[in-house]
Formats: C-alpha cells, structure tokens, sequence
C-alpha cells in the first residue's frame, strides 16, 4: 500500500490527516477519509502556512515511496527553502525514496505542484 510505514514507530499527535510520527511527519491514509495523498499534503501546507512566516514545504516522491520536510520561521523565503529541502532530503534518504526534492510550497503557497 503506497504512503504505508511499514516499520514499527511511536504516534505522537494527529491533525488534519496528518500523523507526528517520533519527530517527523508523514502521511497515512485515514481510515473513511477517502483523501488523497495531494490532498493530505495540501492540509499539511496549510498547516506549515500557519506558523510563523517564511515557511517552506519540499516533497520528494517516486513510484513506491515519498518524503517531505519542512521549516519555518526563517530570516527568509529562500532560507525557510533551502531548510525545508534539507529537512526533506534527510527523510528521503532514511526511507530510500529515489526522487530528489523540490519546494512544493513557501508562506502556505503552492508554488509547484505535488511531484
């Protein structure tokens, strides 16, 4: 099932179809939700949005896997971006997602599209 973790972890917190997962997010799908995983992300980014400015979502997806990350409250957009594609190329590699990562979203804005 893609967007499953298969490894055991501790739950932390859940909001807007997004679980905290030992210090990192991802997204699971949410039993009788029927949400996909562009509009889980879209939630999430909402959710970055929301927190002080200079934010930024990067995403890193291939067939089987993905990864993200995210900061915010940096002295800029494009610092909030470079933290935010750190934070997303740390995930991907732990999880041996392919793809690399790319800003999806900065101050709670889609600026491209869900790879």
């Amino acid at each position: 099932m893609e967007g499953m973790i298969r490894r055991s972890c501790r739950v932390f917190a859940v909001f807007a179809g997004v679980v905290l997962l030992s210090g990192w997010f991802a997204l699971l799908p949410i039993p009788g939700t029927g949400a996909t995983l562009e509009e889980k992300l879209a939630d999430f980014v909402a959710e970055v949005g929301a927190k002080p400015q200079n934010n930024a979502v990067a995403v890193a997806r291939d067939p089987k896997r993905w990864g993200w990350g995210w900061a915010a409250g940096r002295e800029s957009p494009e610092e909030a971006g470079r933290a935010a594609l750190e934070s997303c190329r740390v995930a991907a590699e732990r999880d041996k997602v392919a793809a690399p990562c790319q800003i999806h979203a900065v101050n709670g804005a889609v600026v491209a599209p869900a790879p």
